[in-house]
């Protein structure tokens, strides 16, 4: 368990909250915001009147809710909607059937209108594997730990270090989607946590600029050991290893620290391609026989 209490606070709303009373839900400690601007083409009926309230009172981004069919067009009424650049918007990356085509389309179409490259929200298991253009992108990770204290699933942003690429980061964590706060009456809201100080994400507010990712060549690899037993759920540089261990043997497996369902089969395939029980969980005995392979 955390204490999160350091963290500066936000939540992100949409025509679902109705009308906030915004002085109020700053009042409570609200630091920045997030609100929805469109949804296949339709504007969010509260759009204008929440980007009106928070003006010059608190960071915001205005936000797209992705689907299948969006279009160059969409992404169109969508810029068109906001108007002002530069501007730091995000994509919400949730909606099934959604692919990573779509995604970069948004990227694209987005960084040529704003200038700027957009936050990106998906959870551990998005709708298509990342592509490396996605995964540049800072990150809004949504997980509901079901307790104001409880530990994310993936570890925050430092607030100085460089990231090469943000699966295994965030840069906001929205931590529930059924929290309350006054001047939001009736109705469920989602909150956020901003992994850095104000101060660095109101810079990268205004100027897009974070610390620089290292270039691939400057990135020394030195070999993580796996020295625990891993299965479904694990997270972290030594999952990432085995995942590059099993690629490196030929098994279908994406590289991105999270030991998903897919990297359980692919240790039960190499399991039973070694005479081992395949019970997909990399213990001392896998983890042997993976080091001998």
């Amino acid at each position: 368990m955390t204490d999160w209490s350091h963290l500066p606070k936000g939540i992100d709303v949409s025509h679902y909250q109705g009308a906030p009373h915004w002085d109020v839900v700053l009042a409570s400690g609200i630091e920045f915001a997030l609100i929805k601007c469109a949804d296949s083409g339709a504007i969010d009926a509260q759009f204008d009147r929440n980007r009106t309230a928070l003006s010059n009172k608190v960071p915001w981004l205005p936000y797209a809710y992705l689907r299948p069919g969006d279009t160059d067009e969409t992404i169109r009424i969508f810029c068109n909607a906001i108007g002002q650049r530069p501007m730091p918007i995000a994509l919400d990356w949730e909606q099934k059937h959604v692919s990573a085509t779509v995604v970069e389309r948004w990227i694209n179409g987005t960084q040529n209108y704003f200038g700027r490259s957009p936050l990106v929200y998906y959870g551990l298991f998005p709708p298509a594997p990342p592509t490396p253009a996605i995964l540049r992108c800072p990150r809004w990770f949504p997980q509901y730990p079901g307790s104001a204290t409880a530990d994310s699933r993936i570890p925050p942003w430092d607030g100085m270090s460089a990231v090469p690429e943000w699966s295994r980061r965030w840069l906001i964590w929205q931590w529930t989607s059924a929290g309350s706060i006054a001047g939001v009456s009736g109705r469920h809201v989602d909150l956020d946590r901003l992994s850095c100080p104000i101060d660095v994400f109101k810079t990268w507010h205004a100027t897009g600029t974070l610390p620089p990712a290292a270039a691939p060549a400057l990135a020394a690899a030195r070999p993580v050991a796996i020295d625990r037993t891993l299965s479904l759920h694990s997270t972290g540089d030594d999952v990432l290893a085995l995942q590059q261990r099993l690629q490196a043997l030929q098994f279908a497996v994406e590289a991105d620290g999270v030991f998903g369902p897919k990297t359980q089969d692919a240790v039960a395939e190499f399991q039973v391609s070694h005479g081992l029980q395949a019970d997909g969980i990399v213990g001392p005995v896998t983890r042997a026989t993976l080091g001998a392979a």
